[in-house]
């Protein structure tokens, strides 16, 4: 297969997409500790009087509680791969409380998800304007960027994530990558990619990652090697499979690739 085409765009989105559904399902596991430290934050800086306030004297009102309960709702149905549903569910969060940044966060992994990059980065650029301390949603907006293959922006912002939440190797196996796609910089995504497998030696998408960055030194031998091992560790992972069967044709191995 030619250099070029491995390097061209469209590779580089297929890669970039099959990896998001890996952290969205992590977020599960403190989805619900999210949302109350996110509403906790909003409280605090949001007027004494605000939540006081009606405009309609007859119509429902609206409590924090209809709130945190329709952002929870908003983070299940992401969660839960309900897509259609989460769009509505998250609309409504965003529509009942537009300065507290869940509903923009899940719909921006949502977006991911659908591979709508240009709709995530809106989304996930405002949560991580209204909240910045959230590793999670810096790295999704890095992942929107390196959807639409900006890869230098990318970096720099999974740069922001790690700086959040240094030991998280989905963090950094995804920095290597984006590293490895933008090409200017492979001994930094070695490193990124050489720390997230020592750190978790049976995550599948670090050699995964680390396999694209060998490719594109030319190291055919070694890409093959990691992306075999990332198939061990997820049988059907289908860039690992693509992965080596590049390296396999670089070795001359017709039969295997």
């Amino acid at each position: 297969m030619p250099q070029g085409m491995l390097r061209s765009w469209e590779i580089d989105m297929t890669q970039a997409r099959r990896r998001i559904l890996f952290w969205v399902l992590v977020v599960a596991l403190i989805a619900i500790g999210a949302i109350i430290q996110a509403r906790a934050h909003g409280e605090a800086e949001s007027p004494p009087h605000a939540a006081s306030l009606k405009t309609d004297p007859d119509a429902e009102f609206i409590t924090e509680e209809n709130a945190l309960l329709q952002e929870f709702r908003c983070a299940l149905s992401v969660i839960s791969l309900q897509l259609p549903l989460a769009e509505e569910e998250c609309g409504r969060a965003i529509a009942l409380s537009p300065q507290d940044p869940i509903g923009y966060k899940y719909r921006g992994f949502l977006y991911l998800l659908e591979h709508r990059f240009a709709d995530a980065e809106a989304d996930l650029l405002e949560a991580v304007t209204l909240y910045p301390q959230d590793a999670d949603s810096q790295a999704g907006y890095a992942q929107a960027l390196t959807g639409q293959g900006r890869f230098g922006e990318a970096v720099t912002r999974f740069g922001v994530a790690l700086m959040l939440a240094p030991a998280d190797v989905r963090f950094l196996a995804a920095r290597c990558w984006a590293r490895s796609a933008e090409g200017k910089d492979f001994p930094a995504a070695l490193q990124d990619c050489n720390r997230a497998i020592r750190l978790e030696p049976g995550n599948a998408v670090s050699y995964d990652s680390r396999g694209l960055v060998y490719l594109r030194l030319g190291k055919a031998a070694q890409a093959r090697n990691d992306y075999a091992t990332a198939l061990k560790l997820q049988p059907e992972r289908a860039t690992a499979l693509f992965g080596r069967g590049i390296a396999e044709l670089r070795l001359k191995q017709i039969d295997k690739a």
